[in-house]
């Protein structure tokens, strides 16, 4: 018999118990509000899936990016959420909306575990079969444009550009700050940015990099 994969595991325990607890409530042998606690601590549910799916296998690299002007995620505001899916053939599309208040977002996410936990059901006529990513893939962000900025000690625009031109890193903006210099570059593998932080760093300047996640051209 082939071992259950953890997540499956974790989120199967986690039903038990949410079942175990409800029944407990009918029998008035505990007095809980059960929407009111999945109202409260939802959010733990969702760390505890994530913790299980990186102990596990490592499946996207997670981190903050800066949003282009141009690109959808752009104009979202308050409770809208987005969500953008890219195919092996380089597509992608986008689903976007309004978010749900508490309640419903419980009630949302014990749906989303039920089918998780039940999606490899033999019964299913779907057959998913995708290719895996290689692991080191996913340790770290995709080619992009990049948001970099450096502070401390003496630096200038030209030193900058100095510093990216050496690692034949194109840039669209260099531009003084204060005392700090701030440059968004072309679309550039992490290999080099990596190596052209650590080139500032080693001089004495602290250094911000971030990804930008860039408008599509329409």
């Amino acid at each position: 018999m082939d071992r259950r994969p953890p997540v499956q595991v974790f989120l199967g325990v986690l039903i038990v118990a949410v079942g175990v607890i409800a029944l407990l409530i009918q029998l008035d042998v505990v007095d809980l509000d059960l929407g009111q606690v999945f109202a409260d601590w939802w959010p733990l549910i969702v760390i505890g899936v994530g913790l299980v799916a990186l102990v596990t296998v490592p499946r996207a690299w997670v981190g903050p990016v800066v949003v282009d002007r141009a690109h959808a995620f752009a104009t979202l505001d308050g409770v809208q959420n987005a969500l953008e899916l890219a195919g092996s053939n380089g597509d992608a599309v986008t689903f976007a909306g309004p978010g749900a208040g508490p309640r419903v977002t419980a009630a949302t996410i014990l749906d989303d575990l039920v089918e998780a936990a039940t999606r490899n059901n033999p019964s299913s006529n779907t057959i998913w079969r995708t290719e895996p990513v290689p692991a080191v893939a996913l340790r770290q962000p995709p080619a992009s444009g990049w948001y970099l900025r450096a502070s401390g000690g003496d630096i200038s625009a030209a030193d900058f550009r100095l510093v990216l031109s050496d690692r034949q890193c194109q840039s669209t903006h260099v531009i003084e700050c204060g005392r700090a210099v701030v440059a968004r570059t072309a679309h550039t593998s992490w290999v080099v940015i990596e190596d052209i932080a650590k080139t500032l760093r080693a001089r004495g300047h602290e250094v911000l990099v971030l990804p930008i996640l860039e408008g599509r051209a329409t």
